[in-house]
């Protein structure tokens, strides 16, 4: 199968603004025949696409992501080589919300994949922001303004405080270098025996219901990175609430299915615990009759699955998929090309050390197929035209650090 042949099937309800990046990029950098969105109905949508009998490559996150597999993978009686699907990859992080074990047949033989890794970072942000949501009392600054109210008080600092995070992997690994920073004490329950006792965060790993339990009595902040299965669906509830201090804060950005947001707002309404940030929920969007609408914002911070939602990090799980799946079958010399040329427009647009990498890798681009370098050369350009006060601020910056 020649990589130019495929047509890719974009299958995701993330925002318009997001969605209109990833079309952007994928169209620039995927190598692919054509590029068809979804605008609300697979079905409706991707009719033609399926009908053509062109092989697809199926980009897919949330709902729409679902619909779309059941429709275009009903073809799973065929010979792997005559189904029309033949990549798929998921922009989220997780693939549980697409309930895949019903889909057992029809994916069968086509290569699965996902974004892990690339929100890790983002999430360690929000667990930080949700941290200092609860100790800075940020509800109280903001009712105080509304009210023209001088109010001073009291804080409480992060430094010496312990964290226990019930799901250590690369998002509590991250969220462990940020911890660390603050001065925090930071322990990782995992679900097997680490093969050691102390990691390279200075995180103390335990495994087992005894110190799982331990971790909750002791612990200030508890962080909920569980991932979602069938042993782990509503595994915080009220049992698991009332181990925790009377002072402890919960905060949840692994899977919905894991909390009884039931229990969980007893347990506010009637101090066992402090607080709680939760971002992720059994049912998005949260229904309108959910008790935890109701509770106040000193004892809950409440946002609507969107705390890995960056241009970043939408953008970071596009270039590994665009480079994998050109490195299917592309000749090593314009696939190195491509990675360039992507990596350094990724950096233009985010980092303020891209003149400096766009000069180095230029020569290498020349030498690789010129075509592409003129091609970036083009595309800076335009950029330099249509941002001139980021070019004025990179340079700044730049001379001041020398």
């Amino acid at each position: 199968m020649n990589v130019f042949d495929c047509t890719l099937c974009v299958a995701t309800t993330i925002s318009q603004f997001l969605l209109d990046e990833v079309m952007k990029e994928v169209s620039l950098h995927g190598g692919f025949k054509h590029v068809v969105r979804c605008h609300g109905n697979p079905q409706e949508d991707f009719m033609d696409v399926k009908q053509s009998g062109e092989p697809i490559v199926l980009l897919i996150a949330n709902k729409a992501g679902r619909e779309a597999l059941k429709f275009l993978c009903d073809d799973y009686h065929l010979p792997k080589e005559q189904r029309r699907v033949r990549w798929i990859h998921s922009i989220s992080s997780g693939l549980d919300s697409y309930k895949l074990n019903e889909l057992v047949k029809e994916l069968q033989d086509i290569p699965l994949t996902n974004a892990r890794g690339c929100y890790s970072s983002i999430l360690a942000e929000h667990v930080m922001y949700s941290m200092l949501y609860f100790y800075r009392q940020t509800w109280r600054s903001l009712a105080s303004r509304a009210e023209h109210k001088w109010d001073p008080f009291l804080m409480v600092e992060l430094r010496g405080r312990k964290v226990g995070i019930i799901g250590y992997g690369d998002i509590g690994q991250a969220s462990a270098k940020l911890l660390s920073a603050f001065g925090m004490e930071v322990t990782g329950v995992r679900r097997s025996a680490p093969t050691k006792e102390v990691d390279e965060y200075g995180v103390r790993l335990v495994h087992g219901d005894a110190e799982r339990e331990r971790v909750l009595r002791e612990s200030d902040f508890v962080v909920n990175i569980l991932p979602g299965t069938e042993e782990t669906k509503r595994f915080f509830n009220k049992e698991l609430f009332s181990m925790m201090k009377p002072s402890a804060v919960y905060i949840s950005i692994g899977r919905g299915i894991t909390q009884n947001e039931d229990d969980l707002a007893c347990a506010l309404r009637d101090g066992v615990i402090r607080g709680a940030s939760v971002d992720v929920f059994e049912r998005e969007p949260l229904p309108a009759e959910s008790p935890l609408w109701d509770i106040s914002d000193d004892k809950l911070l409440l946002t609507a699955h969107s705390a890995d939602r960056t241009v970043y990090s939408v953008f970071f799980s596009l270039a590994f998929f665009c480079f994998w799946w050109n490195a299917n079958e592309m000749p090593p010399r314009q696939l190195c090309c491509r990675f360039f040329f992507f990596f350094l427009h990724m950096a233009f647009v985010f980092y303020k050390w891209e003149f400096v990498l766009f000069i180095i890798t230029s020569f290498l681009i020349i030498f690789i197929e010129q075509p592409f370098f003129f091609f970036f050369l083009l595309s800076a350009v335009l950029r330099v035209c249509l941002y001139p006060n980021q070019v004025k601020f990179i340079f700044k910056v730049n001379y001041e650090r020398v």
